[in-house]
């Protein structure tokens, strides 16, 4: 009987570090201008959305064929576009936000910056772990190029 008290007992105490730990994931990508992982959240936000718009292809493939079944030609071309050009911008944008050079440095100053974002960036120079939030950055999405979505009627 005592065996099965104390593993209770061991399970909760793990349940709730586990919860702090993930508490504090989703604190540390704080989307609050100023945060100090601001970037890194903003970089997992836009790594969420272009996963998502990826993951729509099939769907948009569905819609489209069942836009046209139903004689939508002229919407199902609209959306053909609209979302053909999203993914476009998106693939475009890709290596401006996960660029190669992401250990280059900012500017402290300039016009866009704001006093937290000034703070911010000289802290980071004068921490010594900011070698490992640079190795630690987020990889860029893959984009699933070879899937077939478009309707080849409405091009």
């Amino acid at each position: 009987m005592t065996g099965s008290k104390y593993s209770h007992s061991n399970s909760r105490i793990s349940s709730r570090s586990s919860k702090n730990r993930r508490k504090a994931e989703r604190k540390k990508l704080s989307l609050k201008e100023g945060s100090p992982m601001e970037d890194r959240a903003l970089m997992y936000a836009l790594g969420e959305i272009l996963t998502t718009m990826d993951k729509m292809r099939e769907e948009v493939h569905g819609l489209l064929k069942a836009l046209v079944l139903f004689h939508f030609e002229r919407q199902a071309e609209k959306l053909q576009q609209v979302y053909e050009e999203s993914l476009q911008t998106m693939e475009a944008a890709l290596p401006e936000v996960w660029s190669d050079g992401q250990n280059v440095q900012t500017p402290l100053t300039g016009p866009n910056s704001t006093a937290n974002s000034i703070m911010a960036s000289f802290q980071q120079q004068q921490s010594p772990a900011a070698p490992q939030q640079a190795a630690d950055v987020l990889a860029p999405p893959k984009m699933r190029n070879g899937v077939k979505w478009k309707l080849a009627v409405l091009s």
